[in-house]
């Protein structure tokens, strides 16, 4: 894997969520939204589906919805590596889903993903190790000139709410998790019961039978 010089993380405060998620092109109103319909899609899995439907559900709705609110805003969809991103060729702005771990969305805490992440999440690293000046590339991998976000969110059932933050990859550690950050705009806490604007039919909001994940696709060889 890779290690950065260590940079400290830079927390946006509450009361400039909104102007740094302008300089993006995204509200906050708009992400609570996502994460909405993320939990609405979450608590359509039962105790009759297999493991880790839930998780899978949650991370396909979060997906599906940001692209929903932000495609219509001349934002593109692409996939690149087998990873689904959502891009702004305006602002230069990449936007990626992930699950994270139990420090997601809590500012005195160092968040990571829940999953260690293949080779094209140290691509978008790279690129992002370089747009932040941190170690100068002579090759962009994925995006020429672009930031990558990762919207990460965390479904804490002790709590009863999903948490949300968006942040920018900087460092993966050596077993493939990526556990630095070089900015984190943290957003409020979604209880269970919040319902999406676009509402969905919903099963019982306290059950939960898996861990929320995102799927790695690999190519078979022939």
């Amino acid at each position: 894997m890779m290690k950065t010089t260590k940079e400290p993380q830079l927390i946006i405060s509450p009361s400039d969520v909104e102007k740094e998620l302008a300089s993006l092109g995204i509200s906050s109103d708009d992400l609570i939204e996502v994460g909405k319909r993320g939990l609405a899609a979450r608590n359509n899995a039962t105790e009759n589906d297999p493991p880790g439907t839930g998780g899978f559900y949650a991370y396909s709705g979060i997906t599906r919805a940001f692209r929903e609110l932000y495609l219509p805003k001349r934002w593109e969809k692409l996939t690149k590596h087998n990873l689904p991103f959502t891009i702004n060729t305006e602002n230069k702005i990449a936007v990626v889903i992930s699950s994270g771990d139990s420090n997601v969305g809590i500012e005195e805490r160092a968040p990571r993903t829940k999953n260690p992440k293949g080779k094209q999440y140290q691509s978008v690293i790279y690129d992002n190790q370089d747009f932040f000046g941190i170690e100068e590339k002579t090759q962009k991998l994925i995006f020429p000139d672009f930031q990558t976000l990762v919207l990460l969110y965390c479904c804490d059932n002790k709590k009863g709410e999903m948490r949300l933050e968006l942040s920018s990859p900087i460092n993966m550690d050596t077993k493939g998790y990526v556990d630095e950050w070089y900015k984190r705009i943290l957003l409020s806490p979604i209880p269970f019961d919040a319902e999406p604007t676009t509402k969905r039919k919903q099963t019982n909001l306290s059950f939960d039978n898996s861990q929320d994940f995102d799927i790695p696709v690999k190519r078979r060889n022939l």
